[in-house]
């Protein structure tokens, strides 16, 4: 009977002491773009694959 319970749990324990999945996270990606209109006016120019662009554009 021993014997029976014993591998009984051999099968069962690691079934239930697996670990459980991690919940999904939510992420949300955004940019700074207070500096972008400071560095216009100061001359800089944002390019994308070297052509200029605006820079929100880039960033939309």
């Amino acid at each position: 009977m021993s014997c029976r319970i014993l591998l009984a749990l051999a099968f069962l324990l690691p079934a239930l002491l697996r670990p459980l999945p991690a919940p999904a996270q939510s992420f949300y990606f955004g940019a700074d773009l207070s500096y972008a209109n400071m560095m216009e006016d100061c001359g800089a120019v944002f390019k994308e694959h070297g052509t200029p662009t605006d820079v929100y554009a880039i960033f939309a």
